[in-house]
């Protein structure tokens, strides 16, 4: 009966803290990207290089998340910036990172799925 019960507790944190995250990035998905938005800004992939050399979006530039507090960034403060990354949590911390360091447009595009969409012409 414990074993059964505790399973049950598992199950329901898991199912609870797997929708928490759902919620969480999909609420932090800017919903102004769109297909001119994207056509016209910086597509700025906050992966690992080793995911990035895996596949990326077209014309997309790769700047880790553990390199945007440290490293100058060689994209101009004006420019339009889309973040995205694997899931959509690392482009949502990548975004305010990018604000907190003088960057005024930029976006959360969420995951590298969410995105794809925007690159069909490609």
């Amino acid at each position: 009966m414990k074993a059964r019960n505790l399973v049950l507790i598992a199950i329901i944190v898991l199912s609870v803290s797997y929708m928490s995250y759902r919620l969480i990035r999909n609420l932090n998905i800017d919903s102004k990207v769109n297909q001119e938005l994207v056509e016209n800004s910086i597509i700025l992939d906050v992966r690992t290089n080793w995911e990035y050399k895996r596949g990326a979006l077209p014309n997309s530039v790769n700047i880790k998340m553990s390199d945007l507090k440290t490293i100058d960034i060689p994209i101009e403060k004006d420019k339009n910036i889309i973040t995205y990354c694997s899931h959509g949590l690392r482009s949502i911390k990548a975004k305010y990172i990018l604000k907190k360091r003088g960057y005024y447009h930029v976006y959360n595009g969420g995951s590298i799925h969410d995105l794809e969409k925007y690159f069909n012409n490609y």
